[in-house]
């Protein structure tokens, strides 16, 4: 049993198929297939079922799934430290960022990271507080930036901000509303709301604010995507409740008004397995982010922000 073949072994699980394992992996069918046949040989047990639309795991198959995932996380967690004493960071960090920091965060780091560190394989996953935190202690991400309104009873967590939540709304509609130094929340039940979809952080804190003051919420969309809220209000439809990182740049191209809402805050938190540790290149990434999101602050792009680290 080698590593490579339980690299090729756990990909093979994931897409349930070698077909498209082959293609991803850049490895001929044929060839693998041979490998996995070696380690079936090696361990004396079958490790797939095979079917006319794929394959699933045996019940051996399924034991050693979660094994090598532990083994090759071991192993590359190892590597990265070993690595820390070239004079490159090398290795590979795989992170998470909430779609609300796409603008000020996500693309900004991307950039910079990848000039800063050539020699690290970097992979970033968009996805609510609830789908990160869950791809963090199941090991499929190292890193997230998750609201703190998550449970961590695994993992460490370090304060990265508070942010103030803002009513969104087009230019068009209501411009009173924006004029205001703050918006109350009999304001905000007055109006057609589209929200992030439940659990999502942001929408639990909505409607927490909102029940606790005996209101209701006129909800008319749900979604995931908070990139798809801010345009459809962009273009005069309803209103929405973000942060606002999630819409500084409609901010400053007039494309929204935007008004705050005192009652209403979400805090992000750094998180990461306390039992994996934070790998070099995990560190690396930290502290990239942790000095983006404090330039952004710093020169009065992010509003409403407040730096916790």
């Amino acid at each position: 049993m080698t590593l490579r073949q339980l690299r090729y072994f756990l990909q093979i699980a994931e897409l349930k198929s070698f077909t498209r394992a082959s293609s991803v992996l850049h490895i001929a069918q044929p060839a693998l297939s041979r490998q996995i046949q070696q380690l079936e040989d090696d361990l004396g047990v079958k490790l797939f079922n095979r079917t006319d639309t794929g394959v699933t795991l045996t019940d051996a198959g399924a034991l050693l799934h979660d094994r090598a995932l532990m083994l090759v996380d071991r192993f590359e967690h190892v590597r990265q430290e070993v690595g820390a004493y070239a004079s490159q960071a090398r290795g590979s960090i795989h992170v998470g960022i909430p779609p609300s920091m796409f603008d000020l965060i996500t693309t900004p780091i991307v950039l910079k990271f990848g000039r800063h560190f050539p020699g690290v394989k970097l992979s970033v996953t968009e996805g609510t507080s609830a789908v990160l935190h869950e791809a963090v202690l199941t090991g499929r991400i190292d890193f997230a930036v998750v609201s703190s309104t998550e449970s961590l009873p695994t993992l460490e967590g370090e304060p990265l901000l508070r942010e103030q939540l803002y009513l969104i709304g087009p230019p068009s509609e209501r411009q009173e509303v924006a004029d205001q130094a703050a918006v109350d929340l009999k304001t905000i039940a007055s109006l057609p709301l589209m929200l992030t979809s439940r659990p999502n952080a942001m929408r639990l804190i909505i409607e927490n604010a909102m029940h606790a003051s005996g209101l209701p919420s006129n909800i008319v969309l749900e979604t995931s995507s908070s990139r798809l809220l801010t345009e459809i209000v962009s273009r005069g439809a309803s209103w929405t409740i973000l942060p606002y990182c999630a819409i500084q740049q409609l901010v400053e191209a007039g494309r929204v008004i935007v008004a705050p809402v005192p009652s209403m805050e979400i805090t992000w938190t750094l998180v990461h397995s306390r039992e994996r540790g934070l790998s070099i290149p995990g560190q690396k990434f930290r502290d990239l982010l942790i000095e983006i999101a404090s330039a952004e602050i710093a020169a009065g792009r992010w509003l409403g922000a407040t730096n916790l680290v």
